[in-house]
Formats: C-alpha cells, sequence, structure tokens
C-alpha cells in the first residue's frame, strides 16, 4: 500500500503470532525533487532523524515556488528544548546542505488534507 508502519514488539490478545501493526509513520513514495535535480526521501529523513530519542514525530512541508524546506517537528515533553534545536540544526546542516530551511516546533503535528499523515507535503 506504500504505508511505512511502527510494528509493535508484542503478541496479539487472540494468540496469532504474526508482528503487529502500530502506528502509521508516513508513505514510501513521499518524495521531494528540486528543480536542480537534487532528490530527498522519506528514507533519507528517516536515517537522518532515528537517533533523535527526543523527537515524537516530523514532518517537512516543501514549497515548490522558492524550493524552501520547512521542518516541523513534535517532541516529547521531557527535554532541553534548545540543545534538541541545536541538534535538528547540526543533523539539517550536515544532512541537507545548501537548502533554505526553517525549523518549527509544536505541540502536534495535524494531518494533511487527505486525512493521512504525510512526512513530506509539497505544496504550491
Amino acid at each position: 500500500t506504500g504505508d511505512v508502519v511502527k510494528v509493535i514488539d508484542s503478541t496479539c490478545a487472540c494468540g496469532r503470532k504474526s508482528q503487529i501493526i502500530g502506528d502509521i509513520i508516513g508513505r514510501s513514495d513521499d518524495v521531494i525533487q528540486f528543480s536542480h535535480g537534487h532528490v530527498i526521501n522519506y528514507l533519507h529523513l528517516y536515517q537522518s532523524f532515528r537517533g533523535v530519542k527526543e523527537l515524537n514525530q516530523y514532518k517537512v512541508v516543501f514549497y515548490k515556488n522558492s524550493e524552501k524546506l520547512e521542518f516541523i517537528f513534535s517532541l516529547k515533553k521531557d527535554y532541553n528544548k534548545n540543545l534538541v534545536i541545536n541538534n535538528l540544526h547540526s543533523i539539517i546542516l550536515n544532512n541537507f546542505e545548501n537548502l533554505e530551511y526553517s525549523l518549527t516546533i509544536v505541540d502536534e503535528i495535524a494531518i494533511s488534507k487527505s486525512g493521512k499523515f504525510k512526512i513530506v507535503e509539497v505544496l504550491d
């Protein structure tokens, strides 16, 4: 289906031995393509941010007409905000160099107009 999900590490109450699907993280087809040919996809984002334990959820909005990225992060409650923000800026600069971006911290990331949570949203 293209959905990327978390797998829950427990057994089903019904006794089945198969994996249990948890939260839907995003879509495997979440892709940003810049006019100069550079491409960023979901896996690049996942690899970049997976080590940030304070990170609850994230989303990247790509504005096509300006080719600007907006990184939106939702953080867990117990964290040193300035330290986490500096860490996120460092990760962005190391992995997405020469790209214009902004970083926003929110309490909760809204779902897309489609009714699904998208890690990458492309807007005109």
